[in-house]
């Protein structure tokens, strides 16, 4: 396990994605293995601090926060892979991302902007770790129903699963550097075939 300390904050897999992908990524496959960035409250913590995220946590996060904060990341992951992948999405995924949702009621105003116009304020009426996990539900739930949802995808690059709206119609990778690998593990797959023949 990965500790807090150990974790330089540039090391985090943030890769300038919309906030749900950016959380649903943050259980990362590296060469070693699975690294959980939510794995303890301190490295959760660091997450939301390095995500620059609104999110207002409890000043000490405890272990069922955590655990509460990781099925809800768990369940982001499984429905955007699913939809990154084309397979139908797994029911239990929308359940426990309703059940997250529904933790935080939100309160809906009308104001009136310093020009004249009229603006719609949504705020979560709850506060602590049930506005944290209700409004990253919500998110989650908007992104995969919205128009960024079919465009999800995963990453092509040689051992990379991070997840991915593709905002180009040429992107293939997270990231350049899964482009790079990749070209680089194609240049010396031509290479080693020729020298066979």
């Amino acid at each position: 396990m990965v500790r807090a300390d150990a974790i330089d904050p540039d090391d985090l897999p943030l890769i300038g994605e919309p906030l749900p992908v950016e959380f649903a990524n943050s259980l990362y496959e590296s060469a070693e293995g699975p690294i959980d960035f939510l794995a303890t409250p301190q490295l959760a913590q660091l997450w939301f601090e390095c995500a620059a995220t609104d999110a207002v946590l409890p000043t000490r996060l405890r272990r069922a926060d955590v655990d509460a904060i990781r099925e809800l990341r768990d369940a982001a992951r499984r429905l955007y892979g699913d939809l990154a992948n084309d397979r139908p999405v797994d029911s239990s995924a929308v359940s426990v991302l309703n059940r997250h949702a529904a933790r935080c009621p939100w309160s809906v105003q009308l104001e009136l902007a310093g020009d004249g116009r009229l603006v719609v304020d949504e705020r979560p009426r709850a506060t602590g770790i049930d506005a944290t996990l209700g409004s990253l539900a919500v998110a989650v739930i908007a992104l995969a129903a919205g128009p960024n949802g079919p465009l999800l995808r995963q990453c092509s690059g040689p051992g990379c699963a991070m997840l991915f709206v593709k905002d180009h119609h040429k992107r293939r990778w997270c990231d350049q550097s899964c482009g790079h690998r990749a070209r680089q593990a194609d240049y010396y797959r031509r290479k080693k075939a020729l020298t066979r023949h």
